[in-house]
């Protein structure tokens, strides 16, 4: 019986000695992930979105597509690859490489006087990398 309470009473003090370091991991723990906050897909098309209103551009009618993956992005980029009749002189992949990015894609509709759009956003912070309008 006396082992059995000196083993607890062992085990209160160094659960007490121990306790200012769990609440400091826990503190560090929280503050970690309050700064590495991760960025919806929602919140990056809208920041897409600010982007291009920004910029003078009137979204009406302009079908919003968050390219998951990037694939659709990738099948354009080798069509207009192998296009040389397009005006793709400024294709952002050279400015995207190293780079990690997510792409938001705006559709136009045929009548508006905005070409379709594509918006490359950082995925970790939300900013804008590059807009390419296709011509």
């Amino acid at each position: 019986m006396k082992t059995l309470c000196v083993a607890v009473l062992v085990c209160a003090v160094a659960s007490f000695a121990l306790f200012p370091c769990a609440a400091e991991a826990q503190v560090s723990a929280q503050k970690l992930m309050r700064d590495s906050k991760v960025i919806t897909q929602q919140e990056l098309i809208e920041k897409a979105k600010e982007a291009l209103q920004k910029g003078g551009v009137n979204l009406y009618g302009a079908n919003i597509i968050y390219d998951d993956g990037n694939k659709f992005w990738q099948e354009r980029v080798a069509f207009l690859e192998k296009d040389t009749s397009q005006n793709h002189g400024i294709l952002p992949h050279g400015i995207l490489r190293d780079k990690e990015y997510q792409v938001v894609f705006f559709d136009f509709v045929e009548s508006s006087p905005v070409d379709d759009t594509w918006v490359f956003l950082d995925p970790k912070t939300g900013e804008v990398i590059s807009v390419y309008e296709e011509k």
